[in-house]
């Protein structure tokens, strides 16, 4: 079985984004990540024969810019998160005593 390997650039590619993003792929293919100066190279091996491997280099690159995108959005907006998370347990706790 083939494997295929990308070339990602660590300037636009955030280590944890490569790792998210290769973590997807991982019941289908081997994954191997490392870092190489200004790149992340990302080698995917079928597990099996019967994987499709067509546009797989598309398919991650197109993952792997979502995923960054996803981090951004959430280095973004975590304070709102939190404290939308917040309001919502503090509202869902029982007020006083609601023993019958």
């Amino acid at each position: 079985m083939d494997s295929i390997e990308l070339e990602l650039d660590a300037m636009f590619f955030d280590v944890d984004v490569i790792a998210r993003t290769a973590y997807r792929y991982s019941g289908d293919f081997y994954v191997l990540v490392k870092s190489a100066g200004a790149n992340h190279v990302v080698t995917l091996r079928p597990r099996t024969s019967d994987i499709d491997m067509a546009d797989l280099a598309a398919r991650f690159q197109t993952d792997a810019c979502d995923d960054r995108l996803r981090a951004q959005v959430a280095l973004h907006t975590g304070d709102l998160q939190r404290l939308l998370m917040r309001e919502a347990l503090e509202s869902a706790e029982p007020k006083g005593d609601n023993r019958l």
